[in-house]
């Protein structure tokens, strides 16, 4: 009996120290240093959000600490100091409230970029792909091979259109690529505000 129950104890023991290197392990996916590089180099204004997110952390952990320090006072004091620190405790969580807020608007604002980016994407790649469709109807057209028969004007027609939806084709290309690198770097940008 004596044997079970330290085996007991061995197993859940096992499964806290499992759970808790899980747990910390979740954070070593992302380098946050080498994401605030990247974002730095490619958009410098995106410091002064992350200042402003430093300086929004270090407020709310001095104030999260100062509410630990007044609760471990009041402890001590007779039950009429108990409703001053409720008090004290509903005005500080308002402030955090208030700062987490700050912080959630700042995500938001970049969320909505993410949205608008992916349906741009979208809407270039569907583009995209019905230029490709033209290009190969037309290029079909051009080498004969479709039952339609062109006279020379209309191959020429169709040669000078052809040169114009390569050239649609390049620019929708280099407008689907920058649009990637745009949404890349917003959605590390919203990374970086949720750690």
């Amino acid at each position: 009996m004596f044997q079970n129950k330290v085996m007991k104890n061995l197993n859940i023991a096992f499964i806290i120290i499992v759970s808790s290197i899980a747990l910390c392990s979740c954070g070593l996916f992302f380098d946050k240093e080498e994401a605030r590089k990247k974002i730095l180099s490619q958009e410098p204004s995106f410091a002064k959000i992350l200042e402003e997110k430093e300086k929004i952390d270090q407020k709310m952990d001095e104030l999260k600490k100062s509410l630990s320090d007044k609760k471990n006072a009041y402890k001590a004091e007779v039950n009429a100091l108990k409703d001053k620190f409720s008090q004290e405790k509903r005005k500080i969580d308002l402030e955090i409230q208030s700062l987490q807020n700050q912080l959630n608007n700042y995500m938001e604002n970049i969320k909505v970029q993410i949205g608008d980016l992916s349906r741009r994407l979208r809407t270039r790649k569907r583009m995209l792909k019905n230029v490709n469709s033209t290009i190969k109807e037309a290029n079909r057209l051009l080498n004969g091979d479709s039952d339609i028969k062109l006279s020379d004007e209309e191959k020429r027609r169709w040669q000078r259109r052809l040169s114009d939806l390569k050239l649609q084709r390049k620019e929708l290309k280099e407008g689907i690529k920058s649009l990637e690198k745009e949404l890349d770097l917003e959605k590390t940008k919203l990374r970086l505000l949720q750690i």
